[in-house]
């Protein structure tokens, strides 16, 4: 059997959104007691990303975007039911690269049975229609190497967190109004503010001491629903930068 619970109040804006956790929690701990061969799937469809209001500012805070392609997964198995399974890489795979085709083979897996997901290669690996060197994995018996790459487990460059960056050309970032010079000038106010604080005796750094040396930028990252978010979302940059203090 397979039964799917969703939690919305997640996102409420009122305190009682937190009991989620408590509730969320219970709810598990009678589940398992009974000793049943139950396997859960905890998962969150984005991450938080970091930002006041996310789906106002991407640009103010482009690395929520990192965080917002890395949501929360979670595989709760009973040891008993572990047992039955055999050899498992259930601990092995944790930080690991995994998507949603990953999950998808591991649901279908435990759905056939302890002794057919043993025997049945197509349950163990599955190669994964129309991406290229793309293989789904079955979480629990099969392990997720570390250097796996967002192609092998297909997942589309551009909501993939490790893409390649682009170079940008001086003439790009050196503009006095672009957005890497927007970068600098945050990153320069951010850690004067550190610089700041009590008991620091240090200089603060000078805006126009502060120079761009390289820059890159990032593919825009896909948003997969239609929200206004989808329409500002702007690139993902990388700024190197010197400075001094007058």
């Amino acid at each position: 059997k397979f039964t799917f619970l969703t939690m919305k109040q997640a996102h409420s804006k009122w305190p009682d959104g937190n009991q989620n956790d408590r509730i969320a929690l219970e709810f598990m701990r009678a589940l398992l007691k009974r000793e049943e061969d139950v396997a859960l799937f905890l998962a969150s469809d984005h991450g938080y990303g970091y930002q006041d209001k996310w789906g106002k500012n991407p640009k103010r805070f482009p690395g929520g975007e990192y965080e917002r392609l890395l949501p929360f997964m979670g595989i709760v198995v009973p040891n008993r039911m572990l047992r039955k399974l055999g050899k498992t890489h259930l601990f092995t795979n944790q930080q690991r690269l995994v998507s949603c085709f990953d999950i998808n083979l591991t649901f279908q897996a435990l759905m056939a049975g302890y002794e057919q997901m043993r025997v049945d290669p197509s349950l163990q690996r599955r190669v994964i229609p129309g991406t290229p060197g793309g293989t789904a994995l079955n979480l629990i018996t099969q392990e997720v190497p570390k250097n796996r790459t967002c192609r092998e487990a297909g997942i589309r460059d551009s909501a993939c967190v490790c893409s390649r960056w682009h170079d940008v050309a001086p003439a790009e970032y050196r503009r006095p109004r672009s957005d890497y010079r927007a970068v600098l000038d945050a990153a320069v106010a951010f850690i004067n503010r550190q610089r700041a604080g009590p008991n620091v005796s240090c200089f603060p750094l000078a805006k126009n001491t502060s120079v761009v040396v390289k820059a890159a930028a990032k593919a825009q990252a896909d948003i997969g629903y239609a929200t206004e978010r989808a329409a500002n979302a702007g690139c993902v940059l990388f700024v190197e930068f010197t400075s001094s203090w007058g």
